[in-house]
Order: structure tokens, then C-alpha cells, then sequence
């Protein structure tokens, strides 16, 4: 009878000891499994916007200002090539997103005499013919380059028109006058996520 019970006993010990094992090694299986996942390396490159506005590529070339040297001026009373109280005129804007790895939302701000009293034009337009702008602030116009846009290497076409209303300024001359003075376009990309843009109600 004593023997049975020492047989039980060395029966549950053994036990005891085996699933100790099972459940130490299960425990160190699964740490390795987890450190091994930590320890990987990421290959990917991180994704970019890149962007050229009338052929030039404000990222790589990391600008601050792009020229404008499309401007078409009209006056019945004011010579060819110059800009005068009654003028009118429009001019484009060209946006190149090949070699963008991700879609992405971009803002023109305009700040014309509307916007700053110190400016001298107004704009009264700003239009695309292959791209959906909305306004999204009383002087903000936004768009979506789509990686469809991106794959087709689609180019986005933009016309501003503006007006100089301003009958009590001395007439400028396109060549001698600071551009900063007639008005400024600010331009902001952001990577896009599919948000929704909000129209301007104002």
C-alpha cells in the first residue's frame, strides 16, 4: 500500500516537472518568436510629394517663390506690355506631379487687394479646365492630385484672372514694378487621406 502511494507520488512529480518544462519552453518559444518580429528591418523608402509648378520643382530645388512670366495684360488705354488702373489680365499656372509617391491635397492661397489693402490687383477667377478646384476659404482654392493622376502623369492647368481697380494709383510698369506689390499666391501640399474638403459658404 506504501508503495503504491510512493508510485502515485513520484507519477504526480513527474508530471509536475514535465508540464513545468512545457509551460518554460512554450514561454521562451513565443519571447523568441516576439523578439524576432522586433528585430526585422524595414526595407521601404518613405513615400514623397513632389511637385513642379510652371516647371519649376519647388521640392528638389526647395524654393520659396516661383516665377510668373505668362502674364497677358489687357487696356484699351494703357500701351501694350504695361499694367494701369482699368487693366485686366490673366495668366497660368501649371502643376506637375510626376514622381509624387502618394496623393495629396494642395491649397492656393491668394492674396490679392481683397486680402491685404496694400496689394494692387484683384483676382476675379481662378479656374481649371482638367482639375476640380473648391473654395475652401474667401481667398483659398483647393484641389486633389489622385495616384490615378500621379500614374497617367497628369498635369493640372489653373487660369487666374485679376482686375487693377485701383483708379487713384500711379500707373506701373510691368518691368519696373515689384511683382510683390501687384499680389502674392502662397502654395501648401499635404499627403491626402481621403478627408473631405469643406466649401466655403461665406
Amino acid at each position: 500500500m506504501k508503495k503504491k502511494k510512493n508510485n502515485k507520488r513520484i507519477f504526480l512529480i513527474v508530471i509536475f516537472v514535465l508540464c513545468s518544462f512545457v509551460l518554460y519552453y512554450g514561454t521562451k518559444y513565443t519571447y523568441t518568436s516576439y523578439e524576432s518580429a522586433v528585430d526585422a528591418k524595414v526595407n521601404s523608402k518613405v513615400a514623397g510629394i513632389n511637385v513642379s509648378i510652371n516647371g519649376q520643382n519647388i521640392v528638389k530645388e526647395n524654393l520659396d517663390s516661383v516665377k510668373i512670366d505668362n502674364i497677358n495684360f489687357t487696356s484699351i488705354h494703357t500701351r501694350k506690355g504695361k499694367v494701369s488702373p482699368g487693366s485686366t489680365g490673366t495668366f497660368d499656372i501649371t502643376l506637375d506631379p510626376t514622381g509624387s509617391d502618394v496623393a495629396f491635397r494642395y491649397d492656393f492661397e491668394l492674396i490679392d487687394k481683397n486680402a491685404d489693402s496694400d496689394k494692387l490687383l484683384t483676382f476675379n477667377g481662378f479656374t481649371s479646365n482638367n482639375a476640380n478646384l473648391i473654395k475652401t476659404a474667401s481667398n483659398t482654392y483647393t484641389g486633389i492630385v489622385t495616384l490615378d493622376d500621379i500614374n497617367n502623369n497628369k498635369v493640372i492647368n489653373i487660369i487666374a484672372s485679376f482686375s487693377f481697380n485701383d483708379y487713384d494709383t500711379t500707373a506701373i510698369s510691368e518691368d519696373n514694378g515689384n511683382l510683390d506689390d501687384f499680389f502674392e499666391i502662397r502654395f501648401h501640399a499635404i499627403q491626402y487621406n481621403g478627408e473631405e474638403i469643406t466649401t466655403y459658404n461665406g
